[in-house]
């Protein structure tokens, strides 16, 4: 008996792995109660549960699609970003007095230097960014001579934050869906551009 456990135990430090979540003695513990070595049969694995699959006839759901006006040929010409294609005006009906007077500063302000779908229809929505896209609208004022005042500035970040919460993330499928719309007639704008790009290039070169 002795031979034949250290020949055992040569096998096993002879880089033979051991059998998964079994140790020596836990192998040992299935022989037979009269010191029998012979092979004992391994416990059986536990069967895993049937699973049945049910498959619906419901139709898919489907996310409706939102439709926006079809932007001029004017708009499309000037736009820079798909936000430019966006509305200019913002139903505030239902926001407090002090941010509908916050809006008024807004469009008086801010209509100056580049259309309000621009900031209407960004994608950005917290604080810390319109704050810093606010910087840059001050510092280009100050260089045409009129700097914005602080109350101005202050009324158009706290538009602009309350706005954002409201429109863009209470009401996040609404707006996600408007955008997904002024990004397709972007794209097909900018296609566009590019095959008129292309055409006068063909008539400068002579082809």
């Amino acid at each position: 008996m002795t031979v034949v456990l250290a020949a055992c135990a040569g096998l096993r430090w002879s880089g033979s792995p051991p059998q998964e979540g079994r140790s020596p003695k836990a192998a040992l513990a299935h022989l037979a109660p009269t010191g029998d070595l012979r092979p004992q049969p391994a416990p059986m694995a536990p069967v895993a549960p049937e699973v049945e699959l049910v498959l619906s006839t419901d139709p898919a759901k489907v996310r409706p699609r939102i439709v926006v006006t079809a932007p001029s040929p004017a708009r499309l010409k000037a736009a820079l970003y798909p936000s430019d294609l966006g509305y200019e005006t913002v139903d505030v009906s239902g926001y407090p007095l002090r941010i509908q007077a916050d809006y008024l500063v807004y469009q008086r302000v801010c209509s100056k230097c580049h259309t309000l779908a621009r900031a209407n229809y960004a994608p950005h929505v917290g604080r810390a960014w319109w704050r810093f896209y606010i910087m840059g609208m001050r510092t280009r004022s100050s260089w045409k001579g009129a700097p914005l005042p602080r109350e101005d500035v202050r009324a158009i970040l706290d538009f602009l934050d309350y706005d954002s919460q409201a429109r863009k993330l209470e009401r996040r499928q609404e707006f996600e869906g408007i955008s997904a719309e002024l990004e397709h007639y972007f794209d097909v704008e900018m296609g566009s551009r590019m095959e008129r790009l292309q055409k006068n290039r063909s008539v400068l070169k002579g082809h």
